[in-house]
């Protein structure tokens, strides 16, 4: 299952039509000294675009696809942290869901209820602490996911089916150094303040 905005009913994509990749890409950058505009810094600004249209598209399928299914924005990023914490051998508990949500211990026991009860979370014991408890994804999960994101994974994979070698290994070297870049944002980010019982 991908990544989806974190929110519940407040969606973060762009709700003009979207524009073309080729739109995005020619845009010039602002030019310096025009009022209330500055100036990019360094190079890639385009690219920022680019990736942000990306991004902007993705979260709008994403948005589609989990409404198919009934599912709310931070069910859908439950799931897909809980799921990349068992790839990685790592399960999570509930404490981890909410501070990788950025959502109140209230919030997200709230939407680790809901999944529980659909049928797609479960808990287990921790067997080094038993008053932990942790999470898993169920094949209802992960059935879920692949019915939910399948279409656009096949477009993805038809594009990259016409690109070469050479491209295909620039973006398996360079993507992960964009995540890098971002996390190291989130890491000078001032933290979020106490959410209280928040939306979920």
């Amino acid at each position: 299952m991908l990544p989806a905005p974190p929110d519940y009913d407040r969606g973060m994509t762009d709700s003009r039509e979207p524009r073309p990749v080729a739109e995005v890409r020619d845009q010039e950058p602002p030019a310096a000294g025009v009022r209330g505009q500055r100036k990019p810094r360094g190079r890639g600004h385009d690219l920022m675009l680019i990736l942000q249209n990306f991004t902007i598209e993705s979260s709008r399928y994403a948005d589609t696809a989990r409404k198919a299914y009934g599912l709310a924005h931070s069910d859908v990023n439950a799931l897909t942290e809980v799921m990349q914490g068992q790839r990685r051998g790592a399960p999570l508990r509930a404490g981890d869901v909410a501070r990788r949500l950025v959502i109140s211990a209230s919030a997200a026991t709230a939407v680790i209820d809901r999944l529980a009860n659909r049928g797609h979370l479960e808990r287990q014991s921790d067997t080094g602490d038993r008053r932990e408890v942790l999470l898993g994804a169920t094949p209802s999960a992960a059935a879920t996911g692949r019915a939910m994101f399948t279409p656009m994974v096949d477009e993805l994979l038809r594009e990259f089916e016409s690109w070469d070698d050479a491209e295909l290994d620039v973006l398996r070297r360079r993507i992960p150094e964009l995540t890098a870049a971002i996390q190291r944002a989130q890491r000078v980010t001032p933290p979020a303040p106490d959410l209280g019982d928040d939306a979920t």
